[in-house]
Order: structure tokens, then C-alpha cells, then sequence
């Protein structure tokens, strides 16, 4: 069962880990749109309204959630596990942990989509509480998921 020890925002040199889990199948087909990671990374690091952390446990990553903050107080999300560690519980808190971050506090929706076909992801959302906001996948195949935490 997953424990992460540390949240901590994401560094140039996490990029060499990261890249890694690329070389699997479904990590690439799920997030490639991240690719090339450098350019990924220079641009959240100078966006303000985009954060990216990396989660720990036993000092070694074992997950990565982005954050970017719509001017409506959207908080969009999106994660990536480690292949080795899916199904493991450590997407559902990692979700858990950075919606409850001080500095996402100000968050009065979230906001995920979700490929139609990635079931557990989709699972794993919805375990911590997130809902679909239409019944059917958008044009492009994505669910739309969506939480309102609690004021």
C-alpha cells in the first residue's frame, strides 16, 4: 500500500527519472503530449498558474501531479504513477494529498480528463470522490471528472 512520505515541487533534475517511466507503453501513450520533458518542464517552471510536484516515499519518486489554476479557481489535475507501482493505491494519494496542499486551498473545483479507456484512472478518481460531469466522453474521447471540495 502506498505511503508518500514527501510532496515536494518538481526539479530540472527529477527530469532524468521521469524519463524512464516513459519507456513504458502506457506511460507514453497516456501523457506523450509532456514530451520532450525539457521543454515540459521550462514551461510549467515559468508558468505561475501551473505546479508540478514530485511524491516520495523511502526517498525514491514514485509519482508526479500537475496542477494548473484556471483564472476560475479550476484546479486542473493530472498525474502519472509509477509503472511499476499501479494499482497500488499511490494515484489515489497522490490525488488526496495535493488537493489538500495549503497552497491549493483556494481550488473551488477540480477538474480531470480522463481518456475513456483508461478504467483505472478513471476508478481512481472516482474512489476519492470525483464525478463525471457528462455521462458520455467528449469528441475527442476524454471523460470529464469533477470534484467540489467542501468550504
Amino acid at each position: 500500500m502506498s505511503n508518500i512520505e514527501e510532496l515536494r515541487l518538481f526539479r530540472k533534475e527529477d527530469i532524468e527519472w521521469l524519463q524512464t517511466w516513459f519507456e513504458d507503453a502506457e506511460v507514453k501513450r497516456r501523457v506523450e503530449g509532456m514530451m520532450p520533458l525539457d521543454e515540459w518542464f521550462n514551461f510549467a517552471d515559468g508558468n505561475e498558474n501551473y505546479r508540478v510536484w514530485a511524491a516520495l516515499e523511502d526517498g525514491k519518486p514514485v509519482g508526479v501531479v500537475m496542477v494548473e489554476v484556471e483564472e476560475d479557481l479550476t484546479g486542473n489535475i493530472a498525474l502519472v504513477v509509477d509503472p511499476f507501482l499501479r494499482g497500488e493505491g499511490y494515484g489515489k494519494a497522490l490525488i488526496k494529498r495535493t488537493m489538500a496542499l495549503p497552497e491549493m486551498s483556494r481550488i473551488n473545483k477540480w477538474f480531470a480528463g480522463i481518456e475513456e479507456d483508461n478504467e483505472r484512472c478513471l476508478a481512481c478518481f472516482r474512489s476519492v470522490g470525483y464525478s463525471l460531469e457528462h455521462e458520455q466522453p467528449d469528441e475527442d474521447g476524454y471523460y470529464s471528472l469533477i470534484y467540489f471540495p467542501e468550504s
